[in-house]
């Protein structure tokens, strides 16, 4: 497990895809507008927590990480949510996404 929250963070490093063990990053409550791209790394990653953000899209590699149960993207700027979201996250049991300004 790796907390972040509320760090002021603004950008997530891409070097986080090598922590490949990792099974629950919290990231809220911080100022990061996009996950890298190599989030998809991060196979073993069954909780990721993201609320409280100013995130506007996923990377389509987020959908590697196909053990996230719970996701919570909720309070960021996230305007569309891709529609293989249910379909590659097929162990998901909890998607949070209130706040946003879903389309």
């Amino acid at each position: 497990f790796l907390d972040l929250s509320r760090n002021k963070i603004e950008v997530l490093p891409s070097s986080i895809s090598l922590l490949s063990h990792l099974h629950s990053l919290n990231l809220s409550n911080n100022y990061i507008n996009q996950l890298p791209k190599t989030i998809g790394n991060l196979s073993k990653l069954s909780n990721l927590l993201a609320s409280n953000n100013k995130i506007r899209s996923l990377p389509s590699s987020l959908f590697n990480c196909t053990k996230i149960e719970v996701l919570d993207l909720s309070y960021n700027e996230i305007q569309t949510v891709p529609s293989e979201l249910p379909l590659k996250l097929y162990n998901l049991r909890v998607c949070m996404l209130k706040g946003n300004p879903i389309i």
